[in-house]
């Protein structure tokens, strides 16, 4: 999306700083509201909220690490306070 390449640095240290296992995205997609979808190499999906913030990305570390979200492939972190699955 436009301005993504202005944004990238930024998320990217997001994830570093909060150890979001980075060799496991395939790629990162940016919408124009400001937020971020990451596909990673198992095929799953993360959306992410247009106010990231280090809570929301160690949830997201946390879901993929359940056994229970195996099988999901879609992890939606976008509404505050509710992980909507597909």
């Amino acid at each position: 999306g436009e301005d993504a390449e202005k944004n990238f640095v930024s998320f990217l240290n997001q994830l570093t700083n909060n150890n979001f296992p980075q060799k496991k995205i395939k790629n990162f997609y940016y919408f124009q509201i400001g937020r971020w979808d990451i596909h990673l190499d198992s095929n799953k999906v993360i959306k992410f909220p247009h106010n990231l913030n280090n809570n929301i990305i160690q949830k997201s570390i946390e879901l993929l690490n359940r056994k229970d979200f195996e099988n999901y492939k879609i992890i939606d972190l976008r509404v505050d306070g509710k992980i909507i699955v597909e």
